[in-house]
């Protein structure tokens, strides 16, 4: 856009900034020309106006570009929890927003610290709360870093533990999860 299409650029940025309330809004092609973007529709390549090589090869560019954001958005794959391959962040790409000069992505960070009870415990219930049961042939082991008293820990029971972010069970470890969206 033009420096003469100020006030056109103010509407859009409006109506991006204080009229969708919902900063995950997905806006599709109708909508984005509604708001004033300059959208053209691959519909609108016919082969009157287009020589039909340049369709066909409009067709293999999106196509190819479909299969790009599959890839990298793993859209085939079901999600479930798993630990980082290194270090305790993984990262799931959730969006892409790109143009001829620009590209940037919408990351979900995920934050996986190991609780440090011994393998073998699990999550369990206790009147309602989650809680941690160590079975008692691991009450000899050394004890992790709960900040309960030795005393509370005791052998085969359910332990009552705040955690400060959702807890998730992975081989035979207790995690905490915390997450964030982040735009790169």
């Amino acid at each position: 856009m033009q420096i003469h299409e100020k006030p056109k650029i103010d509407k859009i940025i409006e109506i991006l900034v204080e009229k969708l309330y919902f900063h995950l809004h997905h806006i599709n092609r109708k909508e984005a020309k509604d708001i004033g973007l300059k959208i053209k529709y691959a519909e609108e390549f016919t082969s009157g106006s287009v020589a039909t090589k340049d369709l066909e090869n409009l067709e293999h560019l999106i196509w190819d570009l479909y299969l790009d954001y599959e890839r990298d958005l793993l859209i085939h794959q079901s999600y479930r929890d798993e630990l980082p391959t290194t270090g305790d962040i993984r990262e799931i790409p959730l969006k892409f927003i790109e143009s001829t000069v620009r590209s940037s992505q919408n990351i979900l960070e995920q934050r996986w610290t190991d609780m440090g009870f011994p393998e073998g415990t699990y999550l369990s219930n206790i009147n309602g709360a989650l809680g941690v049961f160590i079975p008692p042939h691991l009450m000899s082991a050394p004890q992790p870093s709960t900040g309960l008293p030795q005393s509370t820990l005791i052998g085969g029971q359910v332990v009552a533990i705040q955690f400060q972010a959702p807890v998730v069970y992975i081989n035979e470890r207790i995690y905490e999860k915390r997450e964030a969206t982040i735009w790169r």
